[in-house]
């Protein structure tokens, strides 16, 4: 997933050079790093979606899709309106076998977002998957 989606409008200049340290830490697949850097954020930030976002995204690369489905779940729940935190939450569940969860987080992201294409794609998966 193109971590560039995240805003982080936070207005604290230090709160976004961490974000964007954490970004650039599970994009370069560095993910010790990436989950050190996502668990400061969130022990200071415990509020910030976009710090639960990258530890999701941190806990899914490094394999456990339990965190990476507890830590999506509280970004989408402060965010609900926010497609690609869905989009990774479907393709977490998805991984997970949650097929019927995963659709629905598709769904939810498709109609926020027509044009993510991810969305569209994951739904379209679901779907074949379901029948």
């Amino acid at each position: 997933m193109d971590m560039s989606v995240l805003d982080g409008s936070t207005g604290s200049p230090g709160l976004n050079d961490l974000l964007e340290h954490a970004r650039e830490a599970v994009r370069g697949g560095r993910l010790s790093e990436a989950q050190e850097t996502c668990q400061s954020l969130i022990d200071t930030h415990p509020d910030q979606p976009d710090a639960w976002f990258l530890f999701g995204m941190t806990a899914l690369r490094n394999g456990d899709a339990d965190k990476a489905h507890t830590y999506l779940s509280r970004a989408v729940d402060m965010r609900r309106g926010f497609a690609p935190y869905r989009i990774a939450l479907g393709q977490t569940l998805k991984r997970a076998g949650d097929i019927d969860g995963a659709y629905r987080q598709f769904h939810d992201a498709w109609i926020l977002d027509p044009r993510a294409h991810e969305a569209a794609f994951g739904l379209a998966s679901t779907s074949a998957a379901m029948g």
